[in-house]
């Protein structure tokens, strides 16, 4: 018989998130990225159904303090990932992975959150390039960097920091892919956890 949480006599927040990670070893618990507080774990409640919250979705949520997590005690699900084939799927589970991984604890991070927002109001992503200039303008902002300054040029911050709707645009061009690659690589690489990515396929493509 399962166990049923006590819940604590708190008042009710109420709240926008991402979902990161979906039910951690099958358990309850879930790993959000809320507008607010940054990345947080959450229990769901056993009166919740969990069939909304899969990874990906966007949520209204209501929330108690439990100890140092939270309890998802109500959610609506406002919008879910719908990519156009599996090249976009790749693209936005890597973002997803990247965020669960990356993102600290209990710290906001409202420009990173209204970036990931865009997933959800662009249909397509016509290049490959396109896709890698975004990621790396997310790693910018969460402030993780290739450790070579050599890579970090005024080339690459003209890219990262053209309006969203020009980034979309772009055509591949082999050499912006080759020098953004290598930028994303060696970023990853001197953060303790790129091995637990697994979806770093993503920058062979």
């Amino acid at each position: 018989m399962q166990k049923k949480i006590r819940m604590p006599h708190t008042n009710l927040e109420s709240s926008q998130a991402i979902i990161l990670v979906h039910r951690i070893n099958n358990s309850s618990k879930i790993v959000l990225f809320d507008r607010v507080l940054g990345k947080i774990d959450c229990i769901v409640s056993s009166q919740q159904p969990q069939n909304q919250l899969l990874r990906g979705g966007l949520i209204e949520y209501s929330r108690k303090p439990w100890n140092s997590l939270y309890i998802l005690d109500k959610h609506e699900l406002i919008a879910s990932l719908e990519p156009v084939d599996t090249e976009d799927m790749l693209f936005m589970h890597f973002w997803l992975e990247i965020s669960a991984l990356f993102l600290n604890y209990h710290q906001a991070q409202e420009d990173a959150y209204r970036l990931l927002l865009f997933l959800y109001h662009t249909k397509s992503f016509p290049s490959i390039v396109s896709k890698k200039i975004i990621i790396a303008r997310f790693l910018t902002i969460i402030g993780i960097y290739p450790l070579n300054r050599d890579y970090t040029t005024h080339i690459f911050f003209h890219l990262i920091l053209a309006p969203l709707e020009t980034i979309l645009k772009l055509e591949n061009d082999v050499d912006i892919d080759v020098y953004i690659t290598a930028w994303l690589k060696n970023s990853l690489d001197n953060h303790p956890q790129p091995l637990l990515l697994k979806t770093i396929s993503f920058l062979k493509r």
